[in-house]
Order: C-alpha cells, then sequence, then structure tokens
C-alpha cells in the first residue's frame, strides 16, 4: 500500500508544483492490499458506505431465484 500512496503524493505534488494548483489528496479510491494466501485487496468505498448513498428509488437485488 505504501507504494500506490507514495506514487499517487508523489504525483499530486509534482503536478500542484509545475502547475501551480493546490489539488488536496483524496485517499478515498487509493487501492488496499493485505499480503496473505490467498491475496485480498479492494479499491473505493465498501458496502457499509455505498448503501446509505443509494439514489431514492434505489435498492439492491436478490441473488435468489
Amino acid at each position: 500500500m505504501f507504494v500506490y500512496t507514495a506514487a499517487y503524493e508523489g504525483a499530486l505534488a509534482a503536478e500542484n508544483a509545475v502547475l501551480g494548483s493546490s489539488k488536496p489528496r483524496d485517499y478515498s479510491v487509493l487501492p488496499w492490499l493485505i499480503f496473505t494466501d490467498p491475496q485480498v485487496a479492494g479499491v473505493g468505498i465498501d458496502e457499509g458506505q455505498a448503501l446509505p448513498a443509494l439514489a431514492p428509488g434505489c435498492g439492491q437485488m436478490s441473488r435468489e431465484r
């Protein structure tokens, strides 16, 4: 995870320095991983964060038939 964070922050710092912008860091879409066997990884928000953000009228689909 440190490699992805360093690459993201380095590119952001270079862009801010060269272009004179002041974009803040946004870690909401930074990939994460756990080095286990099997490996576990993710990116973005999880189900618990996504459900409250559903637009009115949207719902979940059941996998049952």
